[in-house]
């Protein structure tokens, strides 16, 4: 845990930290690309 300190330097709030390494080793990266909102409205044919 940390100490967030406020705008007057004083710690006054706790922090959760985390390590996400050994999440981010296991997650696979998305292989399919994000398509163009172009493409998208002429496949439902709006605009």
């Amino acid at each position: 845990m940390l100490l967030k300190k406020d705008v007057f330097g004083h710690s006054r709030e706790k922090w959760i930290c985390q390590n996400y390494h050994p999440n981010n080793y296991k997650t696979q990266s998305n292989q399919y690309p994000m398509p163009m909102p172009k493409e998208l409205f002429d496949a439902i044919g709006f605009f």
